[in-house]
């Protein structure tokens, strides 16, 4: 509907922010330094390959990860069992994203074989209802994905499937996308 995208993509620009930096913070409360950050993120990107989610799904779990962690911050509180909420904001972005809702006991029982990180329903239902509290219900956020295949219309490189040049710019953006969601660096950068 290219009448409409230009009112999207403007709409999309407003919603858009930066979550900020809450790790280099000096009063951290949240006491989560680079490399434990970097672990939460990785456990995110496990287990979106092991459930083999969509882009976005990745993407709004990080977001709903660092924007909780943010607001921890800011509110001078102590975080929370990081591998916990890690499995949480997929659990919930994979409820917002995917075609087929998540269960919370495949969920219990793939954290315990993979990790083998002892955790409840119970314990996750707990930990979801305080990201959204905290969040104030706000859980969807514009991820890089919209940007980037907004940016490869403009570019004449969208047809990833059958032109070659146009999988690879794709394939190496979405690496660097990839990248740069590790660094808690890049937080202070908007999306787009």
């Amino acid at each position: 509907m290219p009448e409409i995208a230009h009112d999207v993509y403007k709409n999309a620009l407003r919603k858009e922010c930066a979550i900020g930096d809450y790790i280099n913070v000096l009063e951290n409360s949240v006491r989560v330094t680079e490399e434990v950050r970097l672990y939460m993120i990785t456990v995110i990107i496990e287990v979106h390959r092991i459930k083999n989610y969509k882009e976005e799904t990745l993407y709004l779990a990080t977001s709903l990860a660092d924007r909780y962690l943010a607001l921890l911050t800011i509110l001078q509180k102590p975080s929370p069992c990081l591998i916990r909420l890690a499995f949480v904001c997929i659990l919930m972005a994979a409820k917002l994203e995917e075609p087929i809702q998540p269960s919370f006991n495949r969920m219990v029982r793939l954290v315990k074989s993979e990790w083998n990180f002892e955790t409840t329903k119970e314990e996750i239902i707990e930990m979801e209802s305080q990201v959204i509290k905290l969040l104030d219900f706000d859980l969807q956020a514009v991820g890089p994905i919209f940007f980037l295949e907004r940016y490869q219309r403009i570019m004449g490189v969208e047809s990833e499937k059958s032109d070659q040049d146009s999988a690879r710019v794709g394939c190496l953006a979405r690496k660097i996308i990839r990248c740069l969601l590790l660094s808690s660096n890049y937080l202070r950068f908007k999306p787009s």
